[in-house]
C-alpha cells in the first residue's frame, strides 16, 4: 500500500527522515509519498490524491479533520561572521538596518515580520525572496543577511558551524503546524494508525 502526504519543505526536512525509519520498523512495505501542497490548497484531501496535509496554515473552510501538531516560535539566522558585530543581542536597530531574506512560497507580499514591524511604524530591507527553506544555510553563510524561521528548523541549520541564532527582537506569532485529513477518513484503520505514528512522531522531535 501507499501512504502520501503533502507539505511544505520544512516539515519534509524536519520529520520525513524520522517517519520514513518509523514505518520502515513498523511496516517495511508500506511506500510513503511526499508531495509538495500548492500554496497551502487542501483540496487535494477532497480527490484523495494525499492522505494527509501536514501545514503551517489555518483551513478557511473547516470542512477537514485536524490536529495541531506543534507551534514553533520563531529566531533569526546568521552567520557568524555577522554575529560579530551584534554580540549575544540582535537589537531592533540593527534588526531593521540589516539586509533580510524572505521565504515565501508564493514569491509574492510580506511576511509576519513584515506585519510585526508595520505596527511598530518599521519596516526592513529585503534583499532576497526564496520558495523555500533549503536554500536559506547556504545564503546566510554567503552573504550578511538575516533569516527569521522557524525555532525547529533554525537550531537544525545551527548545526552548521558558520552560522548562529538569536533571539528575534519583535514578538512574532508562532508557526502552528496541523495535520489535516479528510473527514471521510477518520475512521478509516490505516488511516487512523497512521496519523497516530505521524503524532508520536512528532511530539519526540
Amino acid at each position: 500500500g501507499q501512504i502520501c502526504i503533502a507539505s511544505l519543505d520544512i516539515e519534509m526536512f524536519l520529520f520525513f527522515p524520522r517517519l520514513l525509519s518509523r514505518v520502515g520498523e513498523l511496516a517495511p512495505k508500506l511506500e510513503l509519498r511526499a508531495m509538495t501542497i500548492s500554496r497551502g490548497d487542501l483540496t487535494i484531501l477532497d480527490s484523495g490524491e494525499a492522505d494527509f496535509a501536514m501545514i503551517a496554515r489555518e483551513s478557511a473552510t473547516g470542512r477537514y479533520r485536524r490536529r495541531l501538531l506543534y507551534a514553533n516560535n520563531h529566531v533569526t539566522l546568521l552567520n557568524k561572521r555577522l554575529s560579530k558585530s551584534i554580540g549575544d543581542t540582535l537589537t531592533l536597530d540593527f534588526f531593521t538596518n540589516a539586509d533580510h531574506g524572505l521565504v515565501t512560497v508564493e514569491g509574492t507580499g510580506v511576511g509576519f515580520v513584515d506585519e510585526a514591524l508595520a505596527e511598530l511604524g518599521l519596516k526592513r530591507n529585503i534583499v532576497a525572496r526564496v520558495p523555500n527553506f533549503t536554500l536559506v544555510a547556504d545564503i546566510c553563510a554567503s552573504r550578511d543577511i538575516l533569516f527569521t524561521i522557524p525555532e525547529k528548523l533554525a537550531s537544525r541549520l545551527a548545526n552548521d558551524r558558520r552560522l548562529k541564532v538569536v533571539a528575534t527582537p519583535i514578538d512574532t506569532p508562532p508557526a502552528s503546524t496541523y495535520l489535516y485529513w479528510h473527514p471521510r477518513n477518520h475512521t478509516n484503520p490505516k488511516n487512523k494508525w497512521f496519523r497516530q505514528l505521524i503524532f508520536e512522531t512528532c511530539a519526540v522531535s
